[in-house]
């Protein structure tokens, strides 16, 4: 990923990183796992679907679209459309 250090200034002047997203690919599921790891209570379905078919999207059962929202290059959340 290159870098990106966006940031979005508020209404009050102040900078806030900007959270870039963009689809996650085979070279980053090691990240991914790591994150949902750290967030299991709250990403079970995520990381077994993840578990079970990996990262690659195929028109399967448990295969998703994942994407990854990034803050200054630190995955900072992931959604996954089914």
């Amino acid at each position: 990923m290159s870098e990106v250090h966006s940031l979005w200034v508020n209404a009050h002047g102040y900078n806030i990183p900007m959270i870039v997203s963009r689809r996650l690919d085979p070279s980053d599921q090691s990240a991914l796992e790591v994150f949902l790891k750290a967030h299991r209570d709250t990403s079970m379905f995520l990381r077994s679907n993840l578990s079970r078919s990996g990262i690659s999207y195929r028109p399967e059962p448990f295969h998703a679209d994942y994407t990854g929202g990034y803050r200054d290059l630190e995955l900072v959340g992931v959604v996954a459309h089914c």
